[in-house]
């Protein structure tokens, strides 16, 4: 039988010095959930306790990690193992590091490469070089069948190779600003601010989670994983989308054809129209200055009265001030990534709630209403057959892709 074999294989291996528990009856795979991986390798103290689980094996990494677990269960000094010419991934750094692991798994960092996965970006090399350790380094990510312990944005993005083991002058004077810049730039981190996201992600800041009840740490991290506050800019004021039509006419048009347009009408349709929760998603900035007023109709505030331009470029308050420097006063999306910009801006309202699965049509949705006619960034016209050329045949297209696409939805 499968024992009998397993022992003699045991003893022709010279492998027989040592206790084997065999799981005749599966009762052990059902109590660890041991389905995949070999070796499926626990550590376990001296209380009983599960301290480490290693399922599969990857050569040189996994016994270099499996050596410097071991030596910490038993309480001997811990041999640094780091990878010699690439990577050594998070779980060797924590195995020294054990505050620092544990915090670093509070942060949407150690969710990094998930969204790709839940984008479809997970082989679009642009988007993974910022959500993996070392992509394009030797010895770094190169894909999830051969690299997972490389996935998310992990100890050595941002402390560099091996940490100041081997990494010495990865960041100067403890200035973190110019390497999380690398990838916080203004195409994928609209608003990004070093001063008010380092705490996220800071150890020292998170230390004090460590400490709480597993089911508040479990709504902690959950919560950290849905899209955080407003992307868009809050200085100046809403002034409503007629504002925008007589420098922007061919992408007023364009928007005047899709259902933003005319969102308030469904809400008419279900006899929700004041509904405040609604109306925050089916007007132009419900509730704040210049916006749609709190306790206001459709009929006094027409203009407001329909997802508008400022709804997904911020408050053009500034921007069309007399004197304006336009150039930066209004947010510019055409040059933005669709996953990490757009898509928090459009998730703001698109959520699984209201409009599940929309995530995963983002980038038909985007299609279907894109209307820039200027270069991002420089105010100037783009190539004449990069613009739309405003026929009414045109609008008609428009108008039918945007009922096919919310008829999917």
């Amino acid at each position: 039988g499968r024992t009998h074999a397993v022992r003699q294989q045991l003893i022709e291996s010279e492998l027989d010095f040592f206790p084997v528990l065999f799981d005749d009856d599966g009762g052990v795979q059902d109590a660890y959930r041991v389905f995949a991986g070999v070796p499926d390798i626990f550590l376990i103290d001296a209380e009983g306790r599960i301290q480490a689980r290693t399922q599969g094996w990857t050569g040189q990494r996994d016994e270099s990690l499996l050596r410097m677990q071991l030596s910490r269960l038993v309480g001997v000094p811990i041999p640094m193992l780091l990878a010699r010419t690439g990577y050594s991934g998070n779980e060797i750094c924590g195995v020294c590091h054990e505050a620092e692991f544990e915090t670093w798994q509070f942060t949407t960092h150690a969710g990094a490469f998930n969204t790709l996965v839940k984008h479809g970006a997970d082989t679009d090399p642009e988007c993974v070089s910022c959500h993996v350790v070392g992509f394009g380094e030797t010895g770094g990510f190169v894909d999830s069948a051969t690299t997972a312990n490389l996935e998310d944005v992990g100890c050595e993005t941002c402390h560099g190779r091996g940490g100041p083991h081997q990494s010495p002058d990865w960041v100067q004077n403890r200035d973190y600003a110019p390497v999380c810049a690398t990838c916080h730039d203004d195409k994928h981190s609209l608003g990004f601010d070093y001063a008010t996201f380092r705490p996220r992600i800071s150890h020292a800041e998170n230390m004090s989670l460590l400490s709480l009840p597993e089911h508040e740490k479990a709504r902690i991290l959950a919560e950290r994983g849905r899209p955080g506050g407003s992307l868009l800019p809050t200085s100046a004021d809403y002034v409503g989308s007629e504002a925008c039509q007589s420098c922007h006419a061919a992408e007023f048009e364009t928007w005047a054809a899709s259902p933003h347009a005319h969102a308030i009408e469904s809400l008419e349709a279900k006899s929700r129209v004041n509904d405040a929760e609604c109306l925050a998603c089916h007007t132009t900035a419900f509730g704040k200055p210049g916006g749609f007023p709190t306790g206001g109709s459709a009929e006094s505030h027409a203009d407001l009265a329909r997802v508008g331009c400022e709804s997904c470029h911020g408050p053009g308050g500034n921007h069309v001030a007399q004197d304006a420097t336009h150039i930066g006063t209004i947010v510019s999306l055409a040059d933005k990534c669709d996953s990490c910009v757009i898509l928090q801006i459009c998730g703001a309202c698109h959520d699984d709630a209201n409009d599940p699965g929309f995530r995963f049509k983002v980038e038909e949705r985007i299609e279907a209403q894109r209307h820039g006619t200027l270069e991002p960034g420089t105010g100037k016209p783009k190539q004449t057959s990069a613009q739309w050329n405003g026929h009414p045949s045109d609008v008609e297209r428009l108008a039918a892709a945007f009922r096919i696409l919310d008829g999917e939805g």
